[in-house]
């Protein structure tokens, strides 16, 4: 589950940015970041918050269409994906509410 509750709109980025980490594999990999949005890695696979106007979750899966569903909660079979690093997930992007953001 994501709980961006502790963020504020500040720590979003203002600006177009590059992320630069390290895959699973080893390799440096980089994700381009647009305005209104940050990113950190957990377990190696990048993951991007967006302001949006609704709650939802895309996940970007190596060699497959992307899934999305709504809420801020992995599906248990993303989770272990995710948790046991098998490198089907090439990126995580949570599109959070704005207004949650405001304090």
């Amino acid at each position: 589950v994501f709980e961006p509750h502790l963020l504020r709109k500040a720590e979003f980025l203002k600006g177009t940015a590059t992320f630069t980490y390290t895959s699973i594999a080893g390799d440096t990999k980089s994700v381009s970041l647009e305005k209104g949005s940050l990113c950190f890695t957990y377990c190696q696979v990048p993951i991007v918050y967006q302001l949006s106007e609704k709650e939802s979750i895309s996940v970007l899966c190596n060699n497959e269409s992307p899934i999305q569903q709504e809420g801020l909660q992995l599906d248990l079979e993303t989770s272990q994906k995710l948790f046991e690093r098998t490198g089907e997930l090439a990126q995580i992007i949570v599109s959070i509410r704005s207004t949650e953001q405001e304090k």
